[in-house]
């Protein structure tokens, strides 16, 4: 699998096009999002339509201006931490692949293990912090 660079205000990390796809579509299915996560997880899911292998921008630098923006992500990420953990170890490949198909051709995901997305939620708090 590919890696997609991920950039805010010149920082930068490079992250497993799979472990981005599976944040994503867990991300999709929180309910109660403020309307800035909304926003992100509408156009990441555009992105992933869009996006070849490698070339996965979440675009941070275009979304997040202001404090309260960065603060809304941040928030949107440990949303998806407590889900991971609800889970336990593993996430069912069902809850990953309820839409992944239909929105990065040729995606079908197994049983995933949470900490790989973890440290993804990890990586992308660094970024922004």
């Amino acid at each position: 699998m590919a890696y997609s660079g991920q950039e805010f205000r010149e920082k930068y990390t490079s992250i497993e096009d799979a472990d981005i796809i599976a944040v994503v579509m867990i991300a999709e299915q929180m309910s109660g999002l403020s309307k800035k996560a909304s926003e992100l997880v509408t156009d990441w899911l555009h992105q992933m339509q869009v996006s070849g292998p490698g070339t996965i921008d979440l675009k941070l630098d275009d979304h997040l201006h202001s404090d309260d923006d960065v603060n809304d992500f941040l928030g949107l990420l440990n949303l998806v931490r407590n889900k991971i953990r609800a889970y336990g170890d593993v996430i069912p490949a069902n809850v990953l692949n309820e839409r992944a198909g239909s929105v990065a051709m040729g995606i079908t995901f197994v049983d995933y293990q949470s900490q790989l997305i973890m440290s993804v939620l990890d990586k992308l708090e660094a970024l922004v912090t």
